[in-house]
């Protein structure tokens, strides 16, 4: 088959992305030609079409979220430059889906939550005008109730309830665990097939060429070191005063983390403010952090270099947006696991019997005594989390649901 797949973006550490290359690769090995439109890419595929339009953090699109709440019917101007942007993205990939003759279209994401809506409605659009068979893959829910709450704009409310998600013929939807599915069927009364987040256990670990024990002038890291991995946003609801009153109230030297974060465009600031933050504290010694862009570059140590020092992950977030990090702790074979209910229930993983430590994303007095204890403690959770997961979350089992939901479609 010709299948073409949409996604925001290509490389980095966004959920999206993460799976997009297992699937690739899963679909690829089952013989198909993949073609591919994304809003950025970092890595280098057969195929790809480049559009920015369809990248969350466009101009227009941060501009026209940021009224999103404030529009009215009345607010034409905005309302006609939205359509016809729809309408010329939509003509784009039309175009697109023909030259390649397409048997199978797939959207990652965007008929799940509002993150680019001109680019949901354009799909929209399309899907009414082509009779090629559609996968709708959903990483998140957006909850339906809150369109109201949403915009006044009738207009723009009709376009969220027929976006989000959409449905009709030819169209199978994937949710990647049970809360998606039961959501989109209790709520939405669509039907899904759950194919779970996998781990590529195929991908061998590498380390970096030119090894360093030094990251920065004051952060060393040593094998004895107790070192905690952390994924973030670079938002301030992400929880950063609570990890550095974490590290505050541990007092040990040796009690380190590493945080991988990502940028956001609304908040360019908040790094230099977090690390003149650090630097303030006295513990710059203790804790980095270090952008993720850094890392997909080639003259910069890599993700499994750094794993090879970390004793566990620290995850504070609702979800998996970012990152992945249990799996990632998992495929590294990681001890300790921390992280919130919201995260287990996300990834199911409480379901195969795997260690972990609950904790809230508050990081109350409660969870600093429990991850104090638990960093000193000597456990070989890693390798029985990796034997679970390479058993039952691995890419044979994603080819299998992938190779029956494509025979289905």
């Amino acid at each position: 088959m010709n299948i073409g797949i949409i996604l925001p973006e290509i490389g980095g550490f966004s959920s999206v992305s993460l799976e997009f290359n297992k699937w690739h690769r899963v679909m690829s090995d089952l013989g198909h030609k993949i073609f591919i439109i994304t809003g950025k890419s970092r890595s280098f595929f057969n195929n790809v079409t480049v559009m920015s339009d369809i990248f969350p953090e466009n101009d227009f699109n941060m501009n026209f979220s940021s009224k999103l709440l404030e529009l009215t019917d009345e607010d034409t101007a905005d309302i006609n430059d939205f359509e016809q942007l729809a309408y010329r993205i939509e003509a784009i990939i039309h175009n697109w889906v023909d030259t390649n003759q397409l048997d199978l279209l797939i959207v990652e994401n965007y008929f799940s939550i509002p993150i680019n809506l001109p680019v949901s409605y354009a799909l929209y659009i399309l899907f009414q005008k082509v009779s090629i068979k559609k996968i709708v893959k959903h990483h998140d829910a957006f909850y339906r109730n809150n369109v109201e709450k949403l915009s006044p704009s009738i207009f723009i409310k009709k376009v969220m309830l027929s976006c989000f998600p959409i449905d009709g013929e030819n169209i199978l939807h994937i949710s990647s665990n049970r809360l998606i599915k039961s959501y989109l069927k209790e709520k939405c009364h669509v039907d899904s097939i759950i194919i779970p987040y996998v781990i590529n256990f195929k991908e061998s670990l590498t380390l970096s060429n030119s090894p360093l024990s030094n990251l920065n002038d004051t952060f060393e890291i040593q094998l004895s070191d107790k070192i905690l991995m952390n994924f973030s946003d670079l938002l301030p609801s992400t929880g950063f005063d609570q990890i550095l009153q974490l590290l505050e109230n541990i007092q040990d030297d040796s009690f380190k983390i590493i945080s991988v974060v990502r940028e956001h465009r609304d908040y360019l600031d908040y790094y230099d403010y977090l690390t003149q933050k650090i630097e303030h504290l006295n513990l710059s010694s203790r804790i980095i952090l270090i952008k993720e862009e850094s890392l997909l570059t080639k003259d910069f140590v890599n993700i499994d270099y750094l794993f090879t020092f970390a004793k566990g992950i620290l995850c504070l977030d609702h979800g998996v947006g970012f990152g992945q990090p249990l799996h990632m702790g998992i495929r590294h074979k990681c001890p300790l696991l921390f992280c919130t209910q919201s995260q287990l229930d996300w990834l199911e993983l409480s379901d195969l019997g795997c260690k972990l430590v609950n904790i809230s994303d508050k990081l109350n007095a409660q969870d600093i005594v429990l991850i104090n204890r638990h960093i000193n403690m000597d456990v070989d959770w890693g390798e029985v989390n990796y034997g679970l997961m390479k058993q039952y979350y691995s890419m044979s089992f994603l080819q299998y649901l992938v190779n029956g939901v494509l025979m289905r479609v």
